[in-house]
């Protein structure tokens, strides 16, 4: 296995992302931080931190190990595409409980 440079995991990040349709925003909000870390993340000029990673794995719907293998395949199946939309749905619903 081959190491990941931080420009690298950054594309990988980006690609993703864009392929799960979310945006920088919404990435944000998951994390906690702002929209101005996302797109650092991105671009490879910020570090990801092993929690963040996991936190944007869970997200996208992603192993983990998917940022970091020699390929990276960027799509993902039906399934993980209705994995990560219930699982979305979940955390917003989640929230408007609290709200209440």
């Amino acid at each position: 296995m081959t190491t990941v440079d931080q420009r690298e995991l950054g594309r990988r990040l980006k690609t993703t992302r864009k392929a799960c349709h979310l945006t920088q925003e919404e990435v944000s909000r998951h994390l906690g931080v702002s929209r101005s870390t996302i797109a650092q993340m991105e671009l490879g000029n910020r570090a990801v931190t092993s929690l963040e990673l996991d936190k944007l794995a869970y997200l996208y719907g992603r192993d983990i190990r998917t940022f970091l293998a020699d390929e990276f395949l960027p799509h993902e199946s039906a399934i993980e595409t209705l994995t990560r939309i219930l699982r979305i749905q979940a955390q917003r619903d989640e929230e408007i409980r609290r709200r209440r």
